[in-house]
């Protein structure tokens, strides 16, 4: 079972609140686990990395939307945690080298610290294609009616283009993902920044 986490209680009012009390407190960088690891996979090295079909969260569950994991890497370090809802009840799916195929010789092979995925996708009831991307902790993507998808765009930014200051882009720290029936699925998320 991928969502093997301790058992929290889990509400979109758990998690303003969440955010309320992240808020008043000084901004805490994410750590990068083995870092000199991730910064060796890069763009080829992640694409030789596939998931493995048989690890899809919610695959073959009737009507529920199937989600898989991205492996984090070069250009995606920062850890996303990720939690499966049921019944009010939330629990993380913790990052495991188990969930992907890794040809031999590839540097994820070596890593052992990290704390989070990449992201996730939610799959089409054929599994051969998403229609919802979560990646690198600060864009999202999704298809329109004809499947066809747009440009890859940021959860959020501030002061963009401003003379006043850096930019600045919150990232996704945490998802928790809850089916609704019928294909549908509800996506709460925590971004957090300076």
């Amino acid at each position: 079972e991928q969502a093997s986490g301790p058992v929290t209680p889990f509400s979109f009012d758990l998690l303003k609140e969440m955010a309320r009390t992240l808020a008043q407190s000084p901004f805490q960088e994410a750590r990068v686990a083995d870092a000199a690891v991730m910064d060796s996979i890069d763009y080829d090295a992640h694409n030789q990395i596939r998931y493995r079909a048989d690890e899809t969260l919610w695959a073959g569950q009737g009507e529920d939307s199937p989600v898989q994991f991205f492996f984090p890497g070069r250009y995606f370090p920062l850890p996303v945690h990720i939690y499966a809802v049921e019944n009010g009840q939330a629990r993380e799916i913790p990052f495991s080298l188990d969930f992907f195929d890794i040809p031999k010789g590839n540097p994820a092979n070596t890593l052992t610290q990290t704390e989070g995925f990449a992201g996730f996708r939610v799959m089409n009831p054929d599994m051969k294609s998403d229609w919802m991307a979560f990646l690198g902790a600060a864009y999202w993507r999704t298809s329109g009616y004809t499947g066809q998808f747009g440009l890859s765009v940021r959860g959020l930014a501030l002061d963009t283009a401003s003379p006043n200051g850096p930019e600045e882009f919150p990232r996704f720290t945490k998802f928790w993902l809850e089916q609704n029936g019928g294909g549908a699925m509800t996506a709460y998320a925590l971004m957090e920044s300076p």
